[in-house]
């Protein structure tokens, strides 16, 4: 299960400069490991990409029009020659039975205005 984890964070650290650059310098997506298993809470990972300088309002996360509780993990800098950072919040579902399964868009407000996910999937196996 380690090794996915590491596939997982690898694979988000390579298509997120892209995916950046194609919307515009902020932006917010939902992730977990795609494949869990049963019985398995599911550990979703909120990644904020930011300017260095921008404020993430941690009390403003919503899901379903919802106040989510998330928990901050860490900052990881784009890279030198960028004032981008991308901020890591996580939170965790319970456990599902077998199936693919969604994961609702996620918003949060950065310098005041409002940024929404598009939504993420997983599997139970």
């Amino acid at each position: 299960m380690l090794k996915n984890h590491w596939i997982f964070v690898l694979l988000t650290l390579l298509v997120l400069p892209v995916q950046i650059f194609a919307l515009g310098a902020t932006s917010v997506s939902v992730e977990a490991n795609q494949y869990v298993s049963v019985g398995e809470p599911i550990e979703v990972s909120v990644l904020v990409t930011h300017e260095t300088s921008a404020k993430v309002d941690e009390s403003s996360f919503t899901q379903g029009g919802k106040p989510l509780s998330v928990n901050f993990s860490k900052n990881v800098s784009m890279g030198k020659g960028t004032n981008l950072v991308i901020s890591f919040y996580k939170y965790t579902i319970p456990a599902k039975e077998k199936g693919a399964y969604t994961i609702a868009p996620v918003s949060v407000k950065v310098d005041g205005k409002e940024y929404t996910s598009y939504e993420g999937s997983y599997n139970v196996q």
